[in-house]
């Protein structure tokens, strides 16, 4: 596990019902297998901004990787459609 995945994995809990705890880059996978996703046109780099940033992660802090998942498509979505 890379350090930036342990820190994450440490300060926002996303945790699966079974009990595992998502590193970055399992949420950011968890993420581009979503059919939504796709649908939308987003990009890995448009996900990852979201997940990368530290104000809305700690709102969706110690959530399951589903709920993180579907709200970070959504807020990417939301974020490209206010730049253009």
């Amino acid at each position: 596990m890379s350090p930036i995945d342990r820190t994450f994995a440490d300060r926002y809990q996303v945790t699966s019902i079974k009990g595992r705890i998502y590193t970055r880059s399992m949420l950011l996978s968890a993420v581009m297998r979503d059919p939504m996703r796709k649908l939308l046109g987003l990009t890995r780099a448009d996900v990852a901004d979201v997940i990368d940033d530290d104000a809305w992660m700690r709102f969706h802090k110690g959530e399951i990787p589903a709920r993180v998942a579907a709200d970070a498509i959504f807020e990417a979505h939301t974020r490209k459609l206010t730049r253009s």
